[in-house]
């Protein structure tokens, strides 16, 4: 694919959208695709227990995700998801391992996002939120109960989705005496 013309549409803090004209196999293409530095997130677990955060978000509500966050400028995705756990929980993570990478919306968009896992880990304060973050409050929540919301609807950011499933998969938690049923 050979990029004819690219133009900014519009920018903000987070992202930006810029219109492509390509050409593809001798026919031209327009896109309209946003350009994000992607995210960064981690999934704490210890003694299979999350910790997790409520929050709310536009224009769906209140959400159960992990933690994560816009990766800042010059910023290593690790370091990213070490400093929003910190930040929107007031927990330390002392060890940080890769989980996983996906692309969210390949169709529009070039956001990347990083996951990791932690499972050691301490409280050490307080949170510390970014303005216009609207974090309800930090929950502990058991593997099999986060699966079973996954499942019936009531976790859907897919950050979260992603992260728990791919770590349970990794860890052999399906083989184990779990069910979908209540």
């Amino acid at each position: 694919m050979i990029i004819k013309n690219k133009k900014i549409i519009t920018q903000n803090k987070i992202f930006s959208v810029f219109d492509y004209t390509c050409l593809n196999k001798k026919m031209e293409i327009s896109r309209q695709i946003i350009e994000h530095d992607g995210v960064a997130a981690i999934l704490a677990i210890k003694n299979n227990k999350l910790i997790m955060v409520k929050q709310y978000r536009f224009p769906f509500g209140e959400t159960i995700e992990i933690p994560s966050g816009k990766i800042e400028k010059n910023e290593k995705p690790v370091k990213c998801a070490s400093r929003e756990f910190k930040e929107e929980t007031g927990y330390d993570a002392k060890e940080i391992h890769p989980l996983t990478n996906f692309y969210p919306s390949v169709a529009f968009s070039t956001q990347i996002v990083h996951c990791f896992y932690t499972n050691s880990f301490e409280k050490v304060g307080e949170q510390n939120l970014d303005e216009g973050e609207m974090i309800v409050e930090v929950i502990e929540m058991e593997l099999e109960n986060a699966i079973k919301m996954i499942f019936s609807g009531q976790i859907i950011d897919s950050i979260t989705i992603v992260a728990i499933l791919s770590y349970a998969i990794k860890n052999d938690f399906f083989k184990k005496s779990f069910t979908l049923s209540s």
